[in-house]
């Protein structure tokens, strides 16, 4: 979708997460055991979501100064879109709340996102509450999924 995005005159940028992407269970002796350890630590999540606002924050940056990307790139009409752990980044920057014990709510919405493909997310672990999980988002999701979509994660 990238490569498409990009040759059709769309600034396409792609983040690599340390930590929670495929070294984490490359050349491991149990590597979906690796899998499901990254994916229960919600720290993963928080910094993956912070890796977002921090390269919209560059982006800023390199639009307002001399450069070859000075003036081109508008940040404030911004699409996301993730598979997996990233489709669950991708709501998470689209508005979706992580409930924490005692009933904190964690937002890292971000304003310059206006639309978002979330593919394969993942269920909340707070299903009794998904009104309240789902309710901050307020913009287009074109949520793709299929009816064979398994996670090896749960």
């Amino acid at each position: 979708m990238g490569r498409y995005w990009a040759e059709n005159g769309l600034i396409s940028v792609h983040l690599q997460h340390p930590g929670s992407d495929e070294d984490v269970w490359k050349g491991q002796k149990q590597p979906l055991a690796e899998m499901k350890k990254a994916a229960a630590n919600p720290l993963k999540a928080i910094e993956r979501a912070r890796d977002i606002s921090f390269c919209l924050d560059r982006l800023e940056t390199l639009n307002s100064e001399e450069g070859p990307m000075q003036g081109v790139i508008d940040v404030n009409r911004v699409g996301m879109a993730g598979h997996s752990f990233g489709a669950y980044t991708t709501l998470l920057l689209a508005g979706q709340l992580i409930i924490l014990s005692k009933g904190r709510e964690l937002s890292f919405a971000d304003e310059r996102i206006k639309a978002a493909i979330p593919m394969s997310a993942p269920v909340p672990t707070g299903r009794q509450d998904l009104v309240r999980i789902y309710s901050q988002i307020k913009i287009p999701c074109l949520h793709l999924t299929g009816t064979l979509d398994d996670s090896p994660i749960g």
